[in-house]
């Protein structure tokens, strides 16, 4: 993981809450996220983090030198008036589910972090555009 990127990150956490979904399947987003806030907002907000995000996808994770944005991505540290708080366990969750449309859930956990980087990126593209 030491080579891994923000956007390896966000598929991280996605396929944790996937899965955690997968076992409790009776939890809606919002105990899944640890945070009803982030379950509901609304899709353009999800639409416009996606564009954001792709921005910082390739950003290595444990470089000091992007360590804000780590936090303000994936913890309860961000500043930045646009992104909630811990917004990248939300856009993991939309990526994941879309990812899940063409992978099986052990597939997904078993991917290279090449193909997952590629495919992070396709997905936060397809869901920035709204589809």
């Amino acid at each position: 993981m030491k080579n891994g990127t923000l956007g390896h990150s966000l598929w991280m956490e996605g396929l944790a809450t996937l899965a955690s979904g997968m076992g409790n399947p009776s939890y809606p987003d919002g105990i899944l996220l640890l945070d009803e806030g982030l379950a509901t907002i609304s899709s353009q907000t999800v639409r416009d983090l996606a564009q954001k995000f792709l921005e910082v996808s390739r950003l290595r994770m444990f470089d000091q030198k992007n360590e804000e944005q780590y936090t303000k991505w994936f913890s309860g540290g961000s500043k930045d008036a646009e992104i909630p708080c811990r917004a990248g366990y939300r856009l993991g969750l939309e990526v994941l589910r879309k990812a899940e449309k063409s992978f099986s859930i052990e597939e997904m956990a078993a991917m290279s972090f090449t193909d997952v980087q590629q495919i992070v990126d396709q997905l936060l593209s397809k869901i920035a555009k709204g589809d």
